[in-house]
């Protein structure tokens, strides 16, 4: 993703910008205050006060060598630690 799409995807949308096609999305109430909501308008548990909606941006899927590594670090962490 290059800058100018990351930007777009980022920049909060008005509520009267969403259209069926865009499907579920992240919807937003300014200050952010709370997580956002994930879905559409015509959801039955539609909570209705947000203003704002942006994209869902998918990450990439991590590389085999890096996804190995991560598991190899996973193996070595005491996880009966608390944080």
């Amino acid at each position: 993703m290059d800058a100018k799409s990351l930007d777009d995807a980022l920049r909060p949308r008005p509520a009267a910008a969403w259209r069926a096609d865009d499907g579920d999305v992240l919807w937003w109430f300014f200050p952010v205050e709370e997580a956002p909501y994930v879905g559409t308008p015509l959801d039955d548990d539609w909570p209705g006060h947000h203003t704002h909606w942006t994209p869902i941006v998918v990450p990439y899927a991590p590389n085999a060598s890096h996804l190995a590594r991560m598991l190899h670090r996973a193996a070595y962490i005491d996880w009966s630690r608390p944080n």
